[in-house]
């Protein structure tokens, strides 16, 4: 048979081509690239925490920095916000810019397989990600102008969840309000507070001071009373 994308060794090319089980050869050498990715990611500086997992669709996934408590987890539609760094073999091919990515996962706002990939993943967790083409930028509904990579190629994607929206019916949702008002409004919420907590110490402190001179008048007058009274 011939292969149906190109080979992660083009040398190898003709003899798959006259071998009867040339797909199976080629999916396994896709794995042998995607654990070899994988490990040349590790300079990234993150701690394996789990061993890989190589799931059905072709996705292998590597966790890496878990919280120690999960919070909470990426759902179908939630919207979340990413860091990403993508990477076809040593070559980088994709970034966040240093701004995290704001997304709805299932809405095709990225890979197929990043999203994929998200589905369970914790706040706070990072996961670097293998994605096979098919999955990546040959995937049939993505409908790239351009694309970064030649035609059949398995791209790595490291991901970190950083904020998940609260869901609809919650009580997070319902005081999403609040909580946006309060942070846009901060400064000025923090300029009242400093102000009513300096006018408030200068009111106690004035008050105190007019009654340590009535006590200080009356004890006066009292004296002088006395004084009359005796002579």
């Amino acid at each position: 048979c011939s292969p149906a994308r190109s080979s992660p060794f083009p040398s190898l090319s003709p003899l798959l081509s006259r071998s009867s089980n040339c797909q199976t050869i080629l999916r396994m050498l896709t794995t042998i690239v995607a654990i070899a990715l994988l490990q040349s990611l590790y300079t990234l500086g993150d701690e394996v925490v789990e061993p890989p997992q190589f799931r059905e669709d072709g996705l292998v996934i590597q966790v890496h920095q878990k919280p120690d408590t999960c919070i909470d987890s990426v759902r179908q539609g939630d919207t979340v916000s990413i860091r990403h760094a993508g990477f076809y073999g040593e070559q980088q091919i994709d970034a966040d810019g240093g701004q995290p990515l704001k997304l709805v996962v299932g809405a095709r706002h990225v890979l197929e397989g990043m999203e994929r990939a998200m589905i369970g993943q914790c706040l706070g967790e990072t996961r670097i990600v293998t994605i096979p083409p098919e999955l990546a930028f040959d995937h049939e509904g993505m409908n790239f102008k351009t694309k970064p990579v030649p035609d059949g190629s398995t791209v790595t994607y490291k991901i970190e969840v950083v904020d998940i929206s609260p869901r609809p019916g919650s009580f997070s949702y319902a005081m999403s309000p609040v909580k946006e008002f309060l942070e846009s409004h901060m400064l000025t919420i923090l300029f009242f507070l400093i102000s009513g907590g300096i006018w408030y110490i200068y009111n106690v402190q004035r008050d105190a001071a007019i009654k340590a001179r009535k006590r200080k008048k009356a004890a006066s007058t009292i004296k002088r009373a006395t004084s009359k009274k005796n002579n």
